[in-house]
């Protein structure tokens, strides 16, 4: 049973297939065009970025992949970013930039948390649970 109670998140996890992706990303994250946006920023740190993704690998049947960042391997909550993935095999992109072009492309919907620490942001990239 799906953790999540947000009507269009549910929505959007429900249409999701083999290796389409969800971006989630922290409140800083410039929205990307073309692609419909759930705003959950409500202020600083509320709706947490952690909080969120759990919900989501929890929610889906399979995972395929985390997708992250270079740079989100730098920030001190490292460590708990990487165990939250839990076994999900997690692919590094050499760049920020590199990361939000890739999102641009491949991003079914934006889910924008209120997080308030740089590089909190990954693609979520649903597998097939058979």
């Amino acid at each position: 049973m799906s953790r999540i109670l947000h009507p269009d998140i549910s929505a959007w996890l429900g249409k999701a297939g083999h290796h389409d992706f969800i971006l989630v990303t922290d409140a800083g994250y410039p929205e990307p065009h073309a692609i419909p946006c759930i705003h959950l920023n409500v202020v600083p740190g509320i709706v947490p970025f952690n909080v969120v993704v759990e919900a989501i690998l929890s929610s889906l049947p399979a995972i395929e992949a985390v997708w992250i960042a270079k740079e989100t391997q730098k920030e001190p909550s490292w460590p708990s970013l990487n165990s939250m993935w839990h076994n999900h095999p997690i692919h590094v992109i050499d760049s920020h930039e590199s990361f939000k072009e890739m999102a641009q492309e491949k991003a079914l919907v934006t889910i924008r948390t209120g997080e308030w620490q740089p590089y909190h942001n990954c693609l979520i990239e649903v597998g097939s649970p058979f």
